[in-house]
């Protein structure tokens, strides 16, 4: 099967690779076929390689130290793999596009085993950057047709699993695993749900940007609700602490950051397990739409911001 390849990692342009039949290695070490560029995806991750079958793939897990996600759900050893699939690998996402158009941005072929790697198109910086949905230095601006632009004013969503660290010493590395990555999959099902960007894995929770409060409010809702119908492990339902503010973000080529982000973080921080917190200025945004109910307000300090809110 002839199909596109597009290979999306925090901070850095999405690059198409053209598979042609040849097997393809995905990871962090240059020798790699394709190489991704993200501190949580090992140095030969993931092979993807023809099929007896002409209408689909196979992709096999190298083992990794990070699960590899196939549309959500966790594979070990070797799977089938077909158009439109999402491979997801911590925060780097890998679509299989089939035969859909181009989107414009850099693509080449993976090497052939004992040939040398063709050179990518060359553009013009502006022009590639336009196409690429960044800026020429690299500012990500463009998430599933969404505005994510710097300066942008988004919903910020910080999410924090609760007590991991005493997880592992009391159930044991592998229960715990279990639960993180049960954990993992249950969270990105829903920003994928609800069009939230993962701009960032922190630990054992998300930095997730959204270009509508109610998408955001939802998506933190879906979560609550899902993780507390889940039966993992011996301790009772998975608890997460989600704080969500409005405000604007500025990115550069690694990473994001601004006044804003930072305010989210601090009013994640005040929330217990189980629970959702915004800010009030969300709150003044969000209740316009009488969609969602709300309980009493509290009044915090916040670390780094002078004064009560």
């Amino acid at each position: 099967m002839e199909c596109t390849i597009v290979v999306r990692a925090p901070g850095e342009s999405p690059i198409e690779y053209v598979f042609n039949g040849a097997p393809v290695v995905v990871g962090r070490e240059t020798g790699c076929d394709i190489q991704v560029p993200s501190q949580y995806v090992s140095r030969r991750h993931v092979r993807i390689e023809a099929s007896e079958f002409p209408d689909e793939l196979v992709l096999t897990d190298l083992g990794g130290r990070n699960a590899v996600l196939l549309n959500g759900q966790q594979i070990s050893g070797s799977t089938r793999l077909l158009a439109g699939d999402t491979i997801t690998i911590a925060d780097t996402l890998i679509d299989i596009l089939g035969d859909e158009v181009s989107t414009g941005t850099i693509v080449f072929t993976p090497k052939l085993a004992g040939a040398s790697m063709p050179p990518p198109p060359q553009r013009q910086p502006q022009q590639a950057a336009a196409r690429a949905g960044t800026s020429p230095g690299g500012i990500h601006s463009v998430w599933q047709g969404q505005n994510l632009g710097p300066g942008g004013t988004l919903t910020i969503m910080f999410t924090d699993l609760e007590q991991s660290t005493a997880m592992v010493s009391e159930q044991g590395e592998r229960e715990a695993y279990k639960i993180i990555n049960a954990h993992n999959i249950i969270l990105r099902e829903r920003f994928r749900e609800f069009r939230g960007h993962e701009a960032k894995r922190m630990g054992d929770g998300f930095l997730v940007l959204f270009a509508s409060a109610r998408d955001a409010l939802n998506c933190a809702i879906g979560i609550q609700r899902r993780l507390a119908e889940a039966q993992v492990g011996p301790s009772g339902p998975i608890r997460v602490r989600i704080g969500l503010h409005v405000g604007e973000v500025l990115w550069d080529e690694n990473d994001i950051f601004g006044s804003a982000v930072n305010y989210a973080a601090r009013v994640s921080a005040e929330a217990k397990g189980g629970e959702i917190l915004i800010s009030s200025l969300m709150r003044e945004v969000i209740t316009a739409s009488g969609e969602f109910d709300f309980t009493e307000s509290r009044i915090a300090t916040l670390k780094g911001f002078k004064g009560t809110h």
